[in-house]
């Protein structure tokens, strides 16, 4: 039988995302932080996502993804903020609420043109 995966998210430690291309949101950031695993990932990760630069750890190369990694395994103090600062940001820009809110808000700005 197969694990869900928010089982795989519940025994990890971080979540490495090292992505060399893609583009706009990538879920699989957005839902590692919400299950408040810290995030190492490239700037390829976070294309769309304002702000997120201030809160996760960036690499670009192999070696430097693999010190950001182990700074967090290390550190337990950047592990929390790390994790706390993920949440907060899907709770912001991700949440139902987040999500209800921008959409009136653009219904809004169509319905007054």
């Amino acid at each position: 039988m197969r694990k869900p995966l928010r089982d795989f998210y519940q025994i990890s430690g971080i979540a490495v995302v090292p992505l060399r291309f893609g583009a706009g949101v990538k879920s699989k950031v957005v839902e590692a932080m919400h299950h408040g695993l810290p995030l190492v990932t490239t700037s390829v990760g976070i294309q769309g996502m304002v702000g997120l630069e201030e809160i996760v750890h960036l690499g670009a190369t192999a070696a430097e993804i693999a010190d950001r990694v182990l700074f967090l395994l290390k550190n337990t103090e950047a592990w929390e903020k790390s994790s706390s600062l993920g949440s907060d940001y899907v709770g912001k820009h991700f949440s139902a609420s987040a999500i209800k809110n921008t959409l009136a808000y653009d219904f809004l700005e169509i319905a007054v043109e």
